[in-house]
């Protein structure tokens, strides 16, 4: 079958995680429905000023083992509100 080499950030996501410091991903729940996996996890990121979460829910498609399609959802503005230093 067909494997797809990991893909690196892309260049609009970049200023994102640029000040991010360490990264910890929790799984709080998952659900499988054959090839289907659900994730609801938060994601974790350490700045400068603390560290911020993030909830995230993520779709994954396996098959053969392998990844094939990778969703995330999350609320953006939440993300954006993670470099705001004033939220400390």
């Amino acid at each position: 079958g067909h494997r797809a080499r990991p893909r690196r950030c892309s260049r609009g996501a970049r200023p994102f995680f640029a000040p991010i410091h360490e990264n910890e991903f929790p799984i709080l729940r998952k659900a499988v429905d054959g090839p289907v996996v659900f994730l609801e996890r938060l994601d974790r990121h350490r700045l400068d000023h603390g560290w911020r979460a993030l909830p995230v829910n993520s779709v994954f498609e396996v098959d053969d083992g392998l990844i094939t399609e990778w969703r995330d959802h999350f609320d953006l503005t939440t993300a954006v509100k993670i470099h705001d230093t004033s939220a400390v």
